[in-house]
């Protein structure tokens, strides 16, 4: 449910925060799937203990060690929550979205120990890992001048720890967008903090950086997008590692190098095909290290 006029757009319901749209990183350029974003991570084998997309933790989704990073039904979009985006004023805009509760949803559970539950992965019924009161939002700037282009976002999320043992959900991301005549540049660097995560693990380093390039000339497109990050595992004192269910301690690394070409054949009809080359690299074992290629080819259709 959405009601929108000159004071601006109030949004009810469950959709992507204000955090989500308007964001500025890498993929906000890259073509085919969206690159370091894209739909590559449906078909590679990425462990929990990675961060393996340029998202902040309730955005990123759910690590829960069953290979079902960035699962939808876990990330921010299904909360409910109430938004509001004010009108845009000289290239600036604000946008605030306030959700009650994680409702076991997101970055809640920053691993595969829930707390004792024994229901099954898919049933949690503890706060473990949870925030409430949570605040999610972003300032914008988006403006043209002359054949230049320029947009420069800071988002964030912000909650209260449900339990005094975890540490609250704090984080940002901060990125910038440079086009100019068809080319465009982009880039970010975001920071997890020790959101979500248990005091007695000292995990405070998670963060990652983004940096592309696109090319866009009549129907057809071109880019190339790159990822880096660090997965703070912390010290693991905890049992089973509940920071992230991590083998070992440190921070984990991860990047990915992803480049996509579509085009426009015709109003709605985009093929496309996308090359995304992805590296783990556990910093204390070789036991969760990987890296491979994959390679997307399909289809778009909007109606």
């Amino acid at each position: 449910v959405y009601l929108d006029g000159m004071w601006g757009r109030f949004e009810l319901g469950s959709n992507v925060g204000a955090d989500g749209t308007m964001k500025v990183d890498a993929a906000s350029i890259a073509r085919a799937t969206g690159g370091i974003n894209g739909d590559w991570n449906y078909f590679a084998n990425v462990g929990d203990q990675y961060l393996a997309q340029a998202a902040l933790p309730l955005a990123y989704g759910r690590l829960d060690g069953a290979n079902t990073n960035f699962t939808g039904n876990h990330t921010e979009e299904n909360l409910n929550k109430v938004t509001y985006y004010t009108p845009r004023f000289s290239g600036f805009q604000l946008g605030v979205s306030y959700l009650p509760d994680q409702i076991n949803r997101g970055q809640g559970f920053v691993g595969t120990n829930f707390g004792g539950n024994t229901n099954g992965p898919n049933t949690f019924s503890n706060t473990l890992g949870q925030s409430e009161n949570i605040f999610t939002g972003g300032l914008s700037y988006d403006n043209k001048f002359g054949d230049i282009g320029f947009a420069a976002a800071a988002t964030g999320e912000w909650g209260r720890a449900q339990q005094d043992a975890y540490h609250d959900l704090a984080a940002w991301n901060g990125g910038a967008k440079l086009s100019f005549m068809g080319f465009s540049l982009a880039g970010s660097y975001g920071d997890w903090g020790s959101s979500n995560t248990l005091k007695a693990d000292h995990s405070d380093g998670t963060k990652y950086w983004t940096a592309g390039g696109a090319y866009e000339y009549g129907p057809f497109g071109a880019s190339v997008t790159y990822l880096s990050s660090k997965f703070d595992c912390g010290n693991s004192t905890a049992a089973n590692g509940n920071t992230a269910n991590c083998v070992g301690t440190g921070k984990n690394k991860f990047q990915n190098v992803s480049g996509g070409l579509d085009y426009k054949l015709a109003p709605g009809l985009t093929p496309y095909a996308e090359l995304s080359y992805f590296n783990q690299d556990d910093r204390s074992s070789s036991a969760l290290d990987n890296r491979g290629y994959v390679g997307i080819v399909g289809t778009q259709l909007n109606f």
